[in-house]
């Protein structure tokens, strides 16, 4: 089945190809369509193979953390502290994934070169029990509740800037370009103020998370945040052009360790933390 699927997909790839019409379809609800028997004949040509899950790297970047999914545990090796690279709240214990690290380096330059200065991290990486001293204190009217936080993960960040409030930041010249320009470095806006339904989280200008820059480029585009995005994968996949280069993304679960990809291509493998995977194929 999921061949199959693949097929479809990488048919629409060849049908569709350096056409707005790719992202028209995937945009305007229609989801994935039938090639014909001529277009899907055309691609068992290709070539698949099975892959070892233990035998390549997996990607927590789409792990999927609300209230209904609990993080599981990371690779704290993975973690890198985030002064002096980038500014900070405080120095001492300030951790970040350090693929979220880079992209937060990244956007701090490019805001700076645009005239947006005072950007700073003000949490990062937080521990189960950190969480829950602020969960339990019941100040913090956004903390999730312990193991329920994208703060276990490393790839959650947020971002302040001086002389700015929380209650300002969404206003504040700052806070509409990070809004506006965060996923050229592969972050999204989390939370959003008009998905708090689907999110379950109240506004939250100053929460970005590490997604990598084509997923963040596509939840951008079509507005939509990562429940939405993790679900229209799952039930479609989502065909798209990044940079020149067509990406083809679909979910897949794995027989006794194993998933089957298209030969010959390149590939990216995610957890979504939903039980299944998700595979980003590049062509």
């Amino acid at each position: 089945m999921k061949r199959r699927v693949w097929l479809l997909i990488l048919a629409l790839g060849v049908v569709f190809a350096g056409c707005e019409a790719v992202q028209d379809l995937m945009s305007d609800g229609q989801g994935l369509v039938v090639a014909d028997e001529k277009q899907e004949t055309s691609n068992e040509r290709l070539g698949y193979r099975d892959v070892d899950l233990t035998d390549v790297e997996i990607y927590d970047y789409l792990m999927l953390i609300n209230r209904q999914n609990r993080a599981r545990a990371i690779n704290e090796q993975d973690l890198s502290a985030a002064w002096p690279t980038v500014p900070v709240s405080v120095i001492d214990g300030m951790l970040l994934h350090h693929s979220a690290l880079w992209a937060v380096a990244e956007m701090f330059d490019e805001a700076r070169a645009a005239g947006f200065s005072g950007l700073f991290v003000s949490s990062g990486f937080k521990g189960l029990d950190e969480q829950e001293r602020l969960y339990d204190n019941g100040r913090n009217v956004f903390a999730l509740p312990p193991g329920y936080s994208e703060h276990h993960t490393g790839l959650a960040v947020d971002i302040m800037a001086t002389g700015v409030s929380q209650v300002q930041l969404a206003g504040s010249e700052q806070g509409r370009w990070m809004a506006e320009n965060s996923w050229r470095f592969g972050l999204i806006l989390r939370y959003p103020e008009d998905k708090q339904d689907v999110t379950g989280v109240p506004f939250e200008p100053w929460h970005f998370r590490y997604v990598g820059k084509a997923h963040a480029y596509f939840m951008f585009q079509n507005r939509v945040v990562l429940e939405e995005y993790i679900e229209m994968v799952r039930n479609d996949g989502v065909v798209f052009d990044f940079n020149g280069v067509e990406h083809f993304v679909l979910h897949t679960n794995a027989q006794n360790g194993i998933i089957e990809v298209p030969d010959g291509m390149d590939f990216s493998i995610y957890t979504d933390n939903l039980g299944g995977f998700i595979i980003m194929v590049r062509r």
